[in-house]
């Protein structure tokens, strides 16, 4: 029995690394919202413990995002790059099998 067939379409890989790029961008401005609520929280609540709890918790927030933000850029790069590899594959296997003469 013959294994089933598998096909990669470079565009799809394309695509969802398109979304993960819009993804990341979201990702980012949601980290930077952050930051902006929390000083906006912490201003009338300065020398309060509280103040700098949620201080603390941005910080850690930052954090990772920061990773979640390298995370999704490798995750987007590397479908680009099977993209491309499935692409140059497809063409490298046309140009063999063009040495060869067509039977009809």
């Amino acid at each position: 029995m013959a294994p089933p067939a598998l096909e990669v379409v470079p565009g799809a890989l394309e695509q969802v690394a398109g979304d993960v790029d819009l993804l990341r961008e979201d990702y980012a401005r949601t980290a930077w919202d952050v930051d902006s609520a929390t000083g906006e929280l912490n201003r009338p609540l300065a020398g309060w413990r509280l103040a700098r709890a949620s201080e603390d918790l941005a910080v850690a927030w930052r954090d990772d995002a920061t990773r979640a933000d390298g995370w999704l850029d490798d995750y987007r790069a590397a479908l680009q790059r099977c993209a491309l590899d499935y692409r140059l594959t497809d063409e490298v296997s046309a140009e063999a099998l063009a040495m060869f003469p067509r039977v009809e």
